[in-house]
């Protein structure tokens, strides 16, 4: 008994595999057309530049241990 189904799962896993492995292979019409045409695009080059970087904030500072 148990033979057997182990041998209709095989069975049923290979006629599987075989069908997929037709269905892949297969043409498909839409994947051979050509994309669309590109668009023409602006083109900016870029260059390195110095930038002063500065920040200004309001705090208050204490230190995280009081010595006395």
């Amino acid at each position: 008994m148990y033979k057997n189904c182990l041998l209709v799962y095989w069975k049923a896993l290979l006629g599987l595999t075989l069908c997929l492995t037709l269905a892949a292979c297969g043409k498909n019409e839409a994947a051979i057309q050509p994309g669309p045409i590109a668009l023409p695009v602006s083109v900016i080059e870029v260059r390195p530049t110095s930038v002063p970087i500065s920040a200004e904030a309001v705090a208050q500072t204490e230190g995280a241990k009081e010595v006395e």
